[in-house]
């Protein structure tokens, strides 16, 4: 039962992949905070203890063009692949089916996880094409430490 970074400094390090991440856009959207969450790790996936928490924060970014959205994506997925992250998951093809219209929508998404840090960051588009960027910190301690047995 290691020491981890606090629920603080999860929020400034999330902070510091999304900066990084939107420096690397090739133009500058406006950030909106879409959600802010602090969740339990019941089930982690690396088998830890409980106690543990993920700090997320998912923005719109706004004000973009969305002609442009194919270019945000492949220069995301430049940044990410050249700067130690692996892509978990590439579906920047992907396409939905509207069931009323039978329209077609691109709706990508990009997921990656930072090698040294854990973190994850997932761009997506909506059906409407409104860009979200998604940043997960690894299971932390909300102290930075293990709680004390009661």
């Amino acid at each position: 039962m290691m020491q981890t970074l606090d629920q603080r400094q999860a929020t400034d390090r999330l902070e510091e992949h999304v900066s990084r991440a939107v420096a690397a856009l090739p133009v500058t959207p406006r950030l909106e905070i879409a959600s802010d969450l602090r969740t339990e790790c019941d089930d982690p996936s690396d088998l830890g203890p409980q106690g543990r928490i993920q700090v997320s924060r998912r923005y719109w970014l706004a004000g973009l063009d969305r002609t442009r959205n194919a270019e945000c994506f492949e220069a995301l997925h430049a940044h990410w692949t050249t700067n130690g992250y692996r892509v978990l998951d590439d579906a920047r093809d992907r396409s939905v089916e509207d069931m009323e219209t039978g329209e077609v929508h691109a709706t990508p998404m990009l997921w990656v996880e930072h090698a040294d840090d854990g973190f994850r960051m997932n761009l997506v588009s909506s059906v409407r094409g409104d860009l979200s960027l998604v940043t997960t910190s690894p299971c932390i301690w909300p102290t930075g430490e293990p709680e004390p047995a009661a």
